[in-house]
C-alpha cells in the first residue's frame, strides 16, 4: 500500500492520501478497508515516520474523497484513530448517482456502453450494499454525522457537484461547522 503524508502548515495536521487499489480491480468495501487501515497504521506509528500521528487529516479526490469521508465516519464510531475530516469531492449517493451521471454525459463524454460498466457498477456491483453508510456517505443519518472532524469539501463543475453539496449540506444539518 503507498501512502502518500503532506503537512498542512497552517493548521499542524498531517494529510493522508492513500494510493489504495481502485475497481474495477477492487470491489467495496476492499478500498475503504485500505484506506482505513492506512489511517490506523499512520496513527499507531507517526513517531517512527517523522508525522504526528494524533493530527490528521485523510484527504482524496474523487472516489478517494469518499474514502477520506467513509473512513471519518469510520474512526468516528470506532473511535479511533481520531482523524481531521475529508476533502470530498464525493464518489455520490447509490440511490442516484448512476442515473443522473448517465443522464448528465450520455453521449457527452463517454459513449453509453463504455460508461454503463463503470461508476457504481464497478465499485459496488452488489446494489443491496449502495445503502450502506461505508458505501455511500451521504446514506448517513444526521446522527451520524454529528460530530465529525471539520472537512474541506470542494466542488467541481462535474457529474459528482451535486452528491458533493448533498453532503455539504447534510454535514451542515448535522452541525458541522
Amino acid at each position: 500500500m503507498n501512502v502518500s503524508f503532506a503537512i498542512w502548515y497552517d493548521s499542524g495536521f498531517t494529510s493522508i492520501f492513500v494510493n489504495y487499489t481502485s475497481s474495477p480491480e477492487a470491489k467495496y468495501p476492499s478500498a475503504i478497508n485500505e484506506v482505513y487501515v492506512a489511517t490506523k497504521w499512520v496513527a499507531a506509528h507517526g513517531d517512527e515516520i517523522n508525522v504526528d500521528g494524533k493530527h490528521l487529516a485523510v484527504v482524496g479526490n474523487s472516489a478517494g474523497s469518499n474514502m477520506a469521508a467513509v473512513t471519518a465516519l469510520k474512526t468516528q464510531t470506532r473511535r479511533r484513530p481520531r482523524v481531521q475530516g475529508p476533502d470530498p469531492v464525493l464518489a455520490g449517493d447509490g440511490r442516484r448517482s448512476r442515473e443522473i451521471v448517465l443522464q448528465r454525459i450520455r453521449g457527452r463524454l463517454f459513449p453509453r456502453p463504455k460508461h454503463d460498466g463503470m461508476v457504481l457498477d464497478n465499485y459496488v456491483p452488489d446494489v443491496a450494499q449502495r445503502r450502506e453508510v461505508y458505501a455511500s456517505p451521504l446514506q448517513s443519518s444526521i446522527e451520524q454525522l454529528q460530530g465529525l472532524p471539520p472537512a474541506h469539501i470542494q466542488v467541481a463543475a462535474n457529474v459528482l457537484r451535486d452528491d458533493g453539496l448533498a453532503y455539504a449540506r447534510k454535514l451542515d444539518s448535522a452541525g458541522w461547522r
